[in-house]
């Protein structure tokens, strides 16, 4: 999935949302992704680490979906485990 995150759907997440609502929701992800590693160091934690990156972006009422957040917190995830940028499209 993260790789159809990162090449689909974030053209289309950002097309949707507009680039300065977008660009503001990417920091959020990326800072909340690496929260949720420093909180869920363990091995087997993905469950934990995404549900807790959800509730920090709603939390936050960034005004996404859940699709949309999901793409992204795939992408930041695809992008840390790379150890590249994710094309934001």
């Amino acid at each position: 999935m993260a790789a159809g995150a990162a090449y689909i759907l974030l053209p289309w997440v950002k097309h949707k949302l507009g680039a300065a609502r977008y660009d503001l929701l990417c920091r959020w992800v990326a800072a909340a992704v690496q929260a949720a590693e420093q909180v869920f160091s363990e091995a087997g934690m993905g469950p934990y680490k995404k549900a807790y990156v959800m509730e920090l972006l709603e939390g936050q009422q960034l005004g996404c979906t859940e699709e949309e957040a999901d793409a992204l917190i795939e992408a930041e995830v695809f992008r840390l485990q790379q150890g590249r940028e994710v094309p934001h499209a």
